[in-house]
């Protein structure tokens, strides 16, 4: 698809007498970003969705904005938060340089993400016994 839209825009242009066609949706796929630095070039602006390999976490954004409602729900509770931020994405076939992007932040409050443990909550035992020896355990013992 990234191959394919610049010439499927143009003709598009051509055959509707359209000078240019400044946004354009695209998928998942059409989010490389080499393919978005030659759309910006162009002055087309893209809508579309990051990739989950494109970012790790809120850490991976920069100029994060406050969250604000986006949908809530007929007992009026929020549902879904968006906030503008940006992110940078390295150019691959430039390295060293990037291209910064504008995205909207779209958290949905009803999706729960199971957060791993870190190490240091691993380190603790899972039973507040589980260091002891078994036989020194046995609190309900006299002289425990």
């Amino acid at each position: 698809m990234t191959v394919g839209l610049p010439s499927i825009v143009a003709r598009y242009e051509q055959q509707a007498g359209v000078l240019s066609v400044g946004r354009i949706s695209v998928d998942r796929e059409g989010m490389a970003a080499e393919f978005l630095a030659t759309l910006r070039t162009a002055s087309r602006t893209v809508v579309s969705v990051l990739r989950s390999d494109q970012y790790d976490g809120l850490e991976s954004f920069t100029d994060v904005g406050s969250f604000v409602p986006l949908v809530v729900s007929k007992s009026g509770n929020v549902v879904r938060e968006v906030a503008p931020a940006s992110i940078a994405l390295p150019l691959p076939d430039h390295p060293g340089e990037s291209l910064l992007l504008r995205v909207a932040l779209i958290r949905d409050l009803r999706r729960h993400v199971p957060v791993l443990p870190s190490k240091e909550d691993q380190e603790y035992p899972k039973r507040w016994d589980a260091d002891l020896d078994w036989r020194e355990r046995m609190w309900w013992e006299a002289g425990w």
